[in-house]
């Protein structure tokens, strides 16, 4: 995590979106309470669902960015439940069918996403310099069938 002890949080948001168009520069300068907490992963466990509290995005299985799938795993969640609830009303059927279909995914890319995280923030030269010429000598077609089980997804195929 960078260390932002020698700059105040807000004076480095303000510099960093300085140049930003209005009004982030504004939102920045009239927030009174900036709060930062490090980015984590937390593999998920099930049990998304008490009562009629669901829980849907980062809520039930938060992670990291280091597959860019955050934000897409909560409008697939979003989606299941909504068909859910469609399909079998406000009930725990349709809650535990969400959870159902929604949890092994969000499982494996959380997985996923801390692996890469891992790899990605290699210390020791040694294995980073590995982990640097392995990526370079990945050809395309296999790079791009490694990611595709996370872009290939289609939610609105599922059997709901």
């Amino acid at each position: 995590m960078e260390d932002d002890s020698q700059e105040d949080v807000k004076v480095k948001l303000k510099r960093l979106f300085s140049g930003w168009h209005h009004p982030i520069p504004e939102f920045i300068d009239k927030t009174e309470h900036i709060i930062k907490n490090r980015i984590t992963d937390r593999i998920p466990v099930k049990g998304w669902t008490k009562g009629n509290v669901i829980l849907l995005g980062d809520a039930a299985h938060p992670s990291t960015p280091n597959l860019g799938q955050g934000g897409c795993m909560a409008i697939e969640g979003a989606y299941i439940l909504a068909k859910s609830i469609n399909k079998y009303g406000l009930s725990k059927k349709a809650y535990d069918r969400y959870e159902e279909l929604q949890f092994p995914r969000s499982q494996m890319i959380v997985k996923e996403s801390l692996k890469m995280g891992q790899m990605g923030q290699l210390s020791n030269p040694v294995f980073a310099f590995i982990r640097n010429l392995a990526f370079k000598l990945i050809p395309s077609k296999l790079s791009v069938k490694m990611v595709d089980k996370f872009f290939s997804y289609r939610v609105n195929k599922l059997d709901i």
